[in-house]
Parts: structure tokens; C-alpha cells; sequence
């Protein structure tokens, strides 16, 4: 375990001293009207030693969950005794949050790191983030949803690195590992050394309950994992922490209206029924969507109205 000793902590020239709490404005960029856009950095710097802990939220302006899960986590009680530093950035992507689009001037936030000093708009964010952030922290927490009409289960993503691993595994929900996209912020934190873990839950959107509860207790357990909070706080079943790579997309066989099973869970076997397709414009029987191996369902659809060969059901095997 990282044990670091505790004296103040810089950030945009900013001192904080230990045992403080503070939010600060980073002035970035403007509007079209001049106006200056603030992007609000929460630092949370514990009295005693610890890891310093940066969560994002929000680099694509459409996914909102996180957005609660850091708001619920701020103001826990868990983080009146915290030990390290805990920084948070609940809306990463304000540009996108405002316009309730995903990306940056069409750029995508998370396709753009490290960045540049003297880039595009998304690019001298992700620069900022990159330099002020990511790279003095030891480890991090990336909070993502699905996109639109894509509903994420509950779990994590990760890249293969043992590190990532052992975290993950007191996340309290399944591990996906998966290639590395190249200039997202998992590639950044690999190359840093810092494990990063990429939850996701929900869809773009869309707030959903179960998911932020998940989510804010799969946080808690970390930093309860590295005693940055007190034990009491982590509440974990490593029953569902089980570790996938293996993925397969399950296809429309016919276009149709899509009715999912009700009673459908994450966990199915091969030949089950996760739904069916009719016709809209007519009565006949409809067709039987049939899962083609045992698994966990990652994502799912949510859209109604699908056609031949639109992807369903998102499954990982292990």
C-alpha cells in the first residue's frame, strides 16, 4: 500500500492544506458571448497520509449518472475522517453537459488526451486535466454511462495490467478487460502507471438509481480498499467481481418492434429467451431472440424499433 506523508497539495497554484476542503472555478475558455466558461475541481485533502484519488465524470457531456454519484459522495459522511486526497470533477465536459451532445465541438473528450497546451478546445482540456490532475494522483475513477439508446449493467473496465486488476476486484461488480483506446484517459493512466478504473452504468440521458447506488457504494469500497476511509464503509460481494475479456455482440435475426423479457437479469445461458421481435403492421407470432452462450449481458438496446442485424444484447464471456 502507497503510503505518502501529508503536507499541503498544489493544484492550478493553489495551496491546500491538510484537513482542508475546498472548490475552486478553472477558468477555461469562453462562450460565444464572451462569457467566462468555469469548470468546478472539488479537493478534499485529508489530515492524515494516503493516496491522492482523482474521479471524472462527465467527459461525454450526455452521460449524467456520475454527475450524481460524485454530488452523493461529497457530501457523505465517510469523507469527514479521510486520509490521502481525493479530487473530483463532476462535469468534466461542460461544453457537452450544455448542449447535451457527447462530444466537444464534435471532437470526442475522451479520444483526446494527453492533449496540447495550444490545441483544440478539447485538446487543451484534456492537456489541463492530463498535467494538473492525472499525472499526481496515484490512482483514478473514470464514471461513464452508456450512449444513446444503450443501457450500460453495472461494471468496470479495465486494461490488463495486474494493478488495475487487484482494484477493480473491490469494485463490487464484473470486470471487463479490453483493449486500450488510443488517446483516451485509460491510455494516459497506463502510461503514467496509475490504475484507472472505467465504471459504467446506465445510459446516456438518463438518470437511474440503481446504477448511482452501485456506483457511489463501488467508490466507497475503494477508498475504503485504500484505507483512505474507514472499513465500516465497504460494503462488498466478490461473488459478482468476476473478470470477462471475451465478447460478442447478439444480433436482430429479423427488423421488427423489441420486446425485451421483464424478467431478464445480467446473467443468462445459452437458448434463452431475452426477447422478441413482431411485426408492427401485422398479428403473426413473433420471433424468439436467443441468447447463443452462456455469459453476463454488459448492454442492451433500449431502442424499440430495430432492424436485421442491429445489435442487441452486448455479452461477455469468461
Amino acid at each position: 500500500m502507497i503510503q505518502i506523508k501529508n503536507e499541503f497539495f498544489e493544484l492550478c497554484g493553489k495551496k491546500i492544506i491538510p484537513g482542508q476542503k475546498i472548490k475552486f472555478l478553472y477558468d477555461f475558455s469562453s462562450l460565444f458571448t464572451r462569457r467566462k466558461l468555469k469548470i468546478p475541481i472539488h479537493v478534499f485533502h485529508g489530515l492524515n497520509p494516503g493516496p491522492k484519488l482523482f474521479i471524472f465524470s462527465t467527459l461525454h457531456g450526455d452521460e449524467l449518472n456520475g454527475i450524481e454519484i460524485v454530488n452523493r459522495l461529497h457530501k457523505h459522511a465517510a469523507l469527514e475522517q479521510l486520509s490521502g486526497t481525493l479530487i473530483t470533477v463532476p462535469v468534466a465536459n461542460p461544453y457537452g453537459l450544455m448542449l447535451q451532445t457527447r462530444n466537444i465541438k464534435n471532437r470526442d473528450l475522451n479520444r483526446s488526451f494527453p492533449g496540447g497546451e495550444n490545441g483544440s478546445l478539447a485538446s487543451r482540456l484534456t492537456y489541463f486535466y492530463t498535467n494538473e490532475i492525472v499525472k499526481k494522483c496515484h490512482y483514478g475513477i473514470d464514471l461513464h454511462s452508456g450512449g444513446r439508446c444503450l443501457f450500460n449493467f453495472p461494471h468496470v473496465r479495465i486494461s490488463k495490467s495486474s494493478d488495475a486488476k487487484t482494484l477493480a476486484k473491490e469494485f463490487g461488480v464484473p470486470i471487463l478487460g479490453t483493449p486500450v483506446p488510443n488517446k483516451s484517459l485509460r491510455k494516459i493512466a497506463l502510461e503514467q502507471h496509475i490504475p484507472l478504473l472505467v465504471f459504467e452504468g446506465g445510459e446516456a440521458q438518463r438518470l437511474n438509481e440503481d446504477c448511482i447506488e452501485i456506483g457511489l457504494q463501488g467508490i466507497l469500497n475503494i477508498l475504503s480498499h485504500l484505507n483512505m476511509i474507514g472499513p465500516e464503509w465497504k460494503t462488498l460481494n466478490t461473488f459478482f467481481s468476476q473478470y470477462y475479456s471475451a465478447t460478442k455482440w447478439i444480433r436482430a435475426p429479423v427488423s421488427g418492434l423489441l420486446k425485451t423479457n421483464k424478467n431478464l437479469i445480467s446473467s443468462i445461458i445459452k437458448d434463452q429467451i431475452l426477447a422478441e421481435l413482431s411485426d408492427p403492421f401485422d398479428i403473426e407470432k413473433p420471433i424468439n431472440v436467443l441468447a447463443t452462450c452462456d455469459g453476463i449481458i454488459f448492454a442492451k438496446t433500449t431502442e424499440p424499433m430495430v432492424n436485421e442485424g442491429d445489435p442487441l444484447f452486448h455479452v461477455c464471456m469468461r
